[in-house]
Protein backbone atom coordinates (compact mmCIF):
# COMPACT_ATOMS: atom_id res chain seq x y z
CA UNK A 1 0.00 0.00 0.00
CA UNK A 2 1.28 3.49 -1.02
CA UNK A 3 2.44 5.47 1.96
CA UNK A 4 0.29 9.00 2.58
CA UNK A 5 1.75 11.73 2.83
CA UNK A 6 0.77 14.01 5.90
CA UNK A 7 -1.14 16.82 5.32
CA UNK A 8 -1.32 20.50 6.77
CA UNK A 9 -3.39 21.81 9.63
CA UNK A 10 -5.53 24.29 8.32
CA UNK A 11 -7.00 27.31 10.21
CA UNK A 12 -6.09 29.75 12.40
CA UNK A 13 -3.35 28.53 15.07
CA UNK A 14 -5.23 27.90 18.26
CA UNK A 15 -4.23 30.86 20.95
CA UNK A 16 -4.00 27.87 23.71
CA UNK A 17 -0.52 27.57 24.11
CA UNK A 18 -0.54 23.35 24.20
CA UNK A 19 -2.46 23.81 21.30
CA UNK A 20 -0.58 26.03 19.33
CA UNK A 21 2.51 23.86 20.22
CA UNK A 22 0.87 20.61 19.01
CA UNK A 23 -0.62 22.69 15.99
CA UNK A 24 3.14 23.86 15.30
CA UNK A 25 4.53 20.55 15.79
CA UNK A 26 2.39 18.95 13.38
CA UNK A 27 3.05 21.36 10.58
CA UNK A 28 6.71 21.04 11.38
CA UNK A 29 6.18 17.50 10.93
CA UNK A 30 4.66 18.04 7.22
CA UNK A 31 7.38 20.32 6.57
CA UNK A 32 10.17 18.10 7.09
CA UNK A 33 8.30 15.20 5.15
CA UNK A 34 7.81 17.39 2.37
CA UNK A 35 11.38 18.58 2.28
CA UNK A 36 12.77 14.97 2.08
CA UNK A 37 10.40 14.16 -0.48
CA UNK A 38 10.95 16.56 -2.92
CA UNK A 39 7.10 18.48 -2.05
CA UNK A 40 5.94 21.91 -1.87
CA UNK A 41 6.70 23.15 1.79
CA UNK A 42 4.73 25.87 2.84
CA UNK A 43 3.90 27.43 6.35
CA UNK A 44 1.17 29.85 6.90
CA UNK A 45 2.32 32.01 9.62
CA UNK A 46 5.58 33.22 7.39
CA UNK A 47 5.91 36.78 6.66
CA UNK A 48 5.71 38.04 2.80
CA UNK A 49 8.87 37.37 0.97
CA UNK A 50 10.36 35.30 3.41
CA UNK A 51 11.44 31.12 2.34
CA UNK A 52 10.42 28.90 5.33
CA UNK A 53 13.00 26.43 6.44
CA UNK A 54 12.44 23.53 8.43
CA UNK A 55 14.26 22.89 11.54
CA UNK A 56 13.24 20.82 14.41
CA UNK A 57 15.27 20.91 17.93
CA UNK A 58 14.94 18.79 20.52
CA UNK A 59 12.68 19.22 24.06
CA UNK A 60 14.44 19.70 26.52
CA UNK A 61 14.00 21.37 30.52
CA UNK A 62 16.97 22.67 32.55
CA UNK A 63 16.28 23.70 36.01
CA UNK A 64 17.99 26.82 37.82
CA UNK A 65 17.75 29.93 39.03
CA UNK A 66 16.38 32.56 36.84
CA UNK A 67 16.32 30.52 33.93
CA UNK A 68 14.02 28.73 31.66
CA UNK A 69 14.82 26.79 28.40
CA UNK A 70 12.02 26.92 25.99
CA UNK A 71 12.43 24.39 23.03
CA UNK A 72 10.11 22.38 20.94
CA UNK A 73 9.72 21.72 17.14
CA UNK A 74 9.69 24.56 15.02
CA UNK A 75 9.50 26.17 11.27
CA UNK A 76 11.96 29.01 10.78
CA UNK A 77 11.43 30.94 7.82
CA UNK A 78 14.55 32.89 6.83
CA UNK A 79 16.77 32.61 9.85
CA UNK A 80 19.14 30.59 8.40
CA UNK A 81 19.46 32.57 5.72
CA UNK A 82 20.08 35.99 7.93
CA UNK A 83 22.63 33.75 10.01
CA UNK A 84 24.45 33.27 6.83
CA UNK A 85 24.34 36.65 6.42
CA UNK A 86 25.76 37.82 9.20
CA UNK A 87 29.31 35.94 9.26
CA UNK A 88 32.25 38.21 8.30
CA UNK A 89 34.53 37.14 5.46
CA UNK A 90 37.64 36.68 6.47
CA UNK A 91 40.22 38.76 5.08
CA UNK A 92 41.91 37.87 2.00
CA UNK A 93 45.21 39.04 3.03
CA UNK A 94 45.35 36.79 6.06
CA UNK A 95 47.38 34.52 4.34
CA UNK A 96 50.32 37.59 3.72
CA UNK A 97 50.55 38.01 7.54
CA UNK A 98 53.81 38.18 9.36
CA UNK A 99 53.75 36.63 12.65
CA UNK A 100 54.38 40.16 13.79
CA UNK A 101 51.44 41.50 11.95
CA UNK A 102 49.02 39.28 12.92
CA UNK A 103 50.29 39.84 16.77
CA UNK A 104 49.10 43.27 15.82
CA UNK A 105 45.99 42.71 14.55
CA UNK A 106 44.73 40.19 17.49
CA UNK A 107 45.80 42.74 19.90
CA UNK A 108 43.65 45.33 18.54
CA UNK A 109 40.81 42.82 18.18
CA UNK A 110 41.41 42.00 21.95
CA UNK A 111 41.44 45.23 23.05
CA UNK A 112 38.44 46.04 20.58
CA UNK A 113 36.18 42.98 21.99
CA UNK A 114 37.29 43.51 25.64
CA UNK A 115 35.87 46.97 25.76
CA UNK A 116 32.32 45.79 24.35
CA UNK A 117 32.44 43.09 26.69
CA UNK A 118 33.13 45.84 29.76
CA UNK A 119 30.29 47.88 28.07
CA UNK A 120 27.68 45.16 28.19
CA UNK A 121 28.62 44.48 31.33
CA UNK A 122 28.09 48.75 32.41
CA UNK A 123 24.93 48.46 30.52
CA UNK A 124 23.30 45.40 32.10
CA UNK A 125 23.79 46.36 35.13
CA UNK A 126 22.16 49.78 34.14
CA UNK A 127 19.03 46.84 33.27
CA UNK A 128 19.32 46.09 36.76
CA UNK A 129 18.99 49.01 38.23
CA UNK A 130 16.58 50.12 35.59
CA UNK A 131 18.45 52.78 34.17
CA UNK A 132 18.69 51.10 30.67
CA UNK A 133 15.31 49.43 29.29
CA UNK A 134 16.72 47.76 26.42
CA UNK A 135 19.79 45.85 25.08
CA UNK A 136 20.57 43.85 22.15
CA UNK A 137 23.96 41.71 22.45
CA UNK A 138 25.36 40.77 18.69
CA UNK A 139 27.96 38.10 18.51
CA UNK A 140 28.22 34.64 16.92
CA UNK A 141 27.12 31.69 19.75
CA UNK A 142 29.58 30.09 22.59
CA UNK A 143 31.47 33.33 23.03
CA UNK A 144 30.84 33.91 26.42
CA UNK A 145 27.59 36.62 26.22
CA UNK A 146 25.11 34.58 28.23
CA UNK A 147 27.94 33.90 30.93
CA UNK A 148 28.76 37.65 31.28
CA UNK A 149 25.16 38.70 31.07
CA UNK A 150 24.27 36.02 33.94
CA UNK A 151 27.29 37.23 36.11
CA UNK A 152 26.49 40.38 36.23
CA UNK A 153 22.82 40.08 37.01
CA UNK A 154 23.55 37.59 40.24
CA UNK A 155 26.12 40.22 41.60
CA UNK A 156 23.10 42.74 41.16
CA UNK A 157 20.61 40.21 42.63
CA UNK A 158 23.00 39.78 45.51
CA UNK A 159 23.15 43.65 46.35
CA UNK A 160 20.18 45.00 44.99
CA UNK A 161 17.20 42.20 45.19
CA UNK A 162 16.56 42.32 41.79
CA UNK A 163 14.31 39.76 39.73
CA UNK A 164 15.69 38.17 36.91
CA UNK A 165 14.54 35.54 33.90
CA UNK A 166 16.24 34.22 31.54
CA UNK A 167 14.77 32.28 28.69
CA UNK A 168 16.71 30.40 26.22
CA UNK A 169 15.56 28.35 23.42
CA UNK A 170 14.52 28.53 19.82
CA UNK A 171 10.81 29.61 20.34
CA UNK A 172 8.09 31.01 22.83
CA UNK A 173 4.65 31.63 21.25
CA UNK A 174 3.29 35.29 21.85
CA UNK A 175 0.91 34.16 24.52
CA UNK A 176 3.72 33.12 26.74
CA UNK A 177 5.56 35.74 25.58
CA UNK A 178 3.09 38.19 27.07
CA UNK A 179 2.80 36.32 30.21
CA UNK A 180 6.16 36.17 30.75
CA UNK A 181 6.24 40.10 30.08
CA UNK A 182 3.85 40.89 32.32
CA UNK A 183 5.08 38.50 35.23
CA UNK A 184 8.54 41.22 35.04
CA UNK A 185 6.70 44.00 34.49
CA UNK A 186 7.87 46.11 37.48
CA UNK A 187 11.24 48.25 37.31
CA UNK A 188 14.20 46.13 38.73
CA UNK A 189 12.84 43.22 36.67
CA UNK A 190 15.29 41.98 33.82
CA UNK A 191 13.82 39.69 30.98
CA UNK A 192 16.96 38.13 29.10
CA UNK A 193 15.81 36.78 25.73
CA UNK A 194 18.81 34.29 25.10
CA UNK A 195 18.85 32.78 21.57
CA UNK A 196 15.65 32.90 21.00
CA UNK A 197 16.06 34.63 17.05
CA UNK A 198 12.86 33.10 15.96
CA UNK A 199 10.72 35.86 17.57
CA UNK A 200 11.82 37.90 14.93
CA UNK A 201 9.93 35.91 12.58
CA UNK A 202 6.26 35.72 14.46
CA UNK A 203 4.76 39.17 13.61
CA UNK A 204 2.62 38.95 17.34
CA UNK A 205 6.05 38.82 19.53
CA UNK A 206 7.41 41.74 17.68
CA UNK A 207 4.34 43.72 17.90
CA UNK A 208 5.04 42.71 21.51
CA UNK A 209 8.21 43.35 21.53
CA UNK A 210 8.31 47.02 20.03
CA UNK A 211 6.07 47.68 22.73
CA UNK A 212 7.91 46.77 25.63
CA UNK A 213 10.63 48.47 24.36
CA UNK A 214 9.46 51.48 23.21
CA UNK A 215 10.78 54.69 23.96
CA UNK A 216 7.91 56.89 25.76
CA UNK A 217 7.47 57.76 28.65
CA UNK A 218 4.78 54.88 29.13
CA UNK A 219 5.43 51.02 27.61
CA UNK A 220 1.83 49.73 27.53
CA UNK A 221 1.77 46.13 25.89
CA UNK A 222 -2.15 44.92 24.65
CA UNK A 223 -3.28 41.16 24.38
CA UNK A 224 -6.40 41.88 21.75
CA UNK A 225 -7.62 38.60 21.50
CA UNK A 226 -9.29 36.70 23.59
CA UNK A 227 -6.99 33.80 25.71
CA UNK A 228 -8.61 30.96 28.15
CA UNK A 229 -5.06 30.42 29.10
CA UNK A 230 -4.34 34.20 30.48
CA UNK A 231 -8.21 34.38 32.08
CA UNK A 232 -6.86 31.33 34.13
CA UNK A 233 -4.17 32.90 35.40
CA UNK A 234 -5.70 36.32 35.46
CA UNK A 235 -4.03 38.17 33.91
CA UNK A 236 -5.21 41.45 32.16
CA UNK A 237 -5.48 42.28 28.75
CA UNK A 238 -3.11 45.67 29.28
CA UNK A 239 -0.59 45.97 31.68
CA UNK A 240 1.99 48.80 32.04
CA UNK A 241 5.43 47.72 31.19
CA UNK A 242 8.19 49.03 33.42
CA UNK A 243 10.89 46.51 33.66
CA UNK A 244 13.86 45.67 31.21
CA UNK A 245 14.91 43.69 28.25
CA UNK A 246 18.30 41.86 27.00
CA UNK A 247 17.62 39.89 23.70
CA UNK A 248 21.23 38.17 22.71
CA UNK A 249 21.10 37.21 19.36
CA UNK A 250 23.58 35.43 17.35
CA UNK A 251 22.62 38.10 14.20
CA UNK A 252 24.58 41.11 13.23
CA UNK A 253 21.38 43.15 13.27
CA UNK A 254 23.39 45.92 11.56
CA UNK A 255 25.08 44.17 8.57
CA UNK A 256 21.80 42.38 7.57
CA UNK A 257 19.93 46.02 7.79
CA UNK A 258 22.60 47.05 5.20
CA UNK A 259 22.22 44.68 2.80
CA UNK A 260 18.11 45.31 2.68
CA UNK A 261 17.22 42.35 3.93
CA UNK A 262 13.15 41.55 4.40
CA UNK A 263 13.29 41.24 7.82
CA UNK A 264 15.36 44.96 8.18
CA UNK A 265 12.79 47.11 8.87
CA UNK A 266 11.77 45.05 11.68
CA UNK A 267 15.54 44.71 13.53
CA UNK A 268 15.74 48.20 12.77
CA UNK A 269 12.25 48.96 14.97
CA UNK A 270 13.62 46.87 17.47
CA UNK A 271 17.24 48.61 17.36
CA UNK A 272 16.05 51.99 17.81
CA UNK A 273 14.30 51.61 20.58
CA UNK A 274 17.55 49.72 22.26
CA UNK A 275 21.00 50.09 23.23
CA UNK A 276 22.83 47.72 20.31
CA UNK A 277 26.31 46.25 21.57
CA UNK A 278 28.20 44.78 18.68
CA UNK A 279 30.69 42.44 20.04
CA UNK A 280 32.38 42.35 16.46
CA UNK A 281 32.90 38.57 17.06
CA UNK A 282 31.39 37.09 13.56
CA UNK A 283 34.26 35.49 11.45
CA UNK A 284 36.51 32.35 12.58
CA UNK A 285 39.53 34.62 12.27
CA UNK A 286 38.65 37.13 14.95
CA UNK A 287 36.92 34.36 17.13
CA UNK A 288 39.76 32.13 17.05
CA UNK A 289 41.89 35.18 18.51
CA UNK A 290 38.92 35.34 21.23
CA UNK A 291 38.69 31.27 21.95
CA UNK A 292 42.56 31.42 22.38
CA UNK A 293 43.01 34.29 24.57
CA UNK A 294 39.91 33.19 26.80
CA UNK A 295 41.51 30.03 26.91
CA UNK A 296 44.74 30.99 28.02
CA UNK A 297 43.80 33.86 30.49
CA UNK A 298 41.26 31.74 32.34
CA UNK A 299 43.07 28.53 32.43
CA UNK A 300 40.23 26.50 30.49
CA UNK A 301 41.39 23.11 29.86
CA UNK A 302 43.43 23.06 32.35
CA UNK A 303 40.88 24.25 35.17
CA UNK A 304 39.14 20.95 33.79
CA UNK A 305 42.12 18.49 33.25
CA UNK A 306 44.57 19.98 35.45
CA UNK A 307 47.28 17.58 33.79
CA UNK A 308 47.25 19.15 30.95
CA UNK A 309 49.84 21.27 30.58
CA UNK A 310 49.98 25.10 29.13
CA UNK A 311 52.28 23.55 26.34
CA UNK A 312 49.62 21.10 25.87
CA UNK A 313 46.89 23.46 25.96
CA UNK A 314 48.67 26.12 23.21
CA UNK A 315 49.13 23.13 21.02
CA UNK A 316 45.64 22.20 21.29
CA UNK A 317 44.47 25.56 20.72
CA UNK A 318 47.75 25.22 17.52
CA UNK A 319 45.12 22.13 16.05
CA UNK A 320 42.05 24.56 16.49
CA UNK A 321 43.38 26.90 14.73
CA UNK A 322 45.11 25.05 12.07
CA UNK A 323 41.57 23.07 11.72
CA UNK A 324 39.40 26.75 11.76
CA UNK A 325 37.69 26.45 8.61
CA UNK A 326 37.25 22.80 8.82
CA UNK A 327 35.25 22.49 12.42
CA UNK A 328 31.86 22.65 12.78
CA UNK A 329 31.79 25.06 15.93
CA UNK A 330 34.26 27.22 16.90
CA UNK A 331 33.64 28.44 20.31
CA UNK A 332 34.95 28.18 23.98
CA UNK A 333 32.73 25.11 23.69
CA UNK A 334 35.34 23.32 21.41
CA UNK A 335 38.25 24.14 23.22
CA UNK A 336 36.53 22.08 25.86
CA UNK A 337 35.56 19.32 23.79
CA UNK A 338 38.91 18.99 22.42
CA UNK A 339 40.68 19.09 25.93
CA UNK A 340 38.63 16.40 27.32
CA UNK A 341 39.19 13.97 23.83
CA UNK A 342 43.31 15.22 25.01
CA UNK A 343 42.54 13.82 28.37
CA UNK A 344 40.44 10.97 27.89
CA UNK A 345 41.03 9.60 24.87
CA UNK A 346 44.89 9.09 24.75
CA UNK A 347 46.95 8.58 21.49
CA UNK A 348 43.40 8.41 19.52
CA UNK A 349 42.44 12.11 20.61
CA UNK A 350 43.47 13.84 17.59
CA UNK A 351 41.84 10.77 15.62
CA UNK A 352 38.21 11.11 17.04
CA UNK A 353 38.82 14.86 17.46
CA UNK A 354 38.84 14.70 13.64
CA UNK A 355 36.00 12.53 13.31
CA UNK A 356 33.84 14.09 16.21
CA UNK A 357 34.79 18.01 15.31
CA UNK A 358 35.29 18.43 11.87
CA UNK A 359 33.14 18.52 9.18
Amino acid sequence: MAKVAPQYRRGKPPTDPDARAEYDAHNAMVDAYNAANGLPVRRTAVLAGTAPVARVTRQSSRGGAGRTVAQKVTVVPGLDKMRAMSEDDDAPAEENETPAEKAKREKALLNEVTERFDAMARMVRGAARGMVRAIIVSGTGGIGKTFNVERVLEAEKEKNDINYRIITGSSITPVRLYETLYRFREENNVLVLDDCDELLFDPDTLNLLKAALDTGKTRKLHWNTLSRYLDGLNIPTSFDFEGSIIFLTNLNFQKIIDKENKQAQHLQALMTRSYYIDLKLHNKRSLMAWVRFLSEKTKLMQNDHPDISDETAAMLLDWLEDHRDQLRELSIRTAKFIANLYANHGKHWEADARIALLK
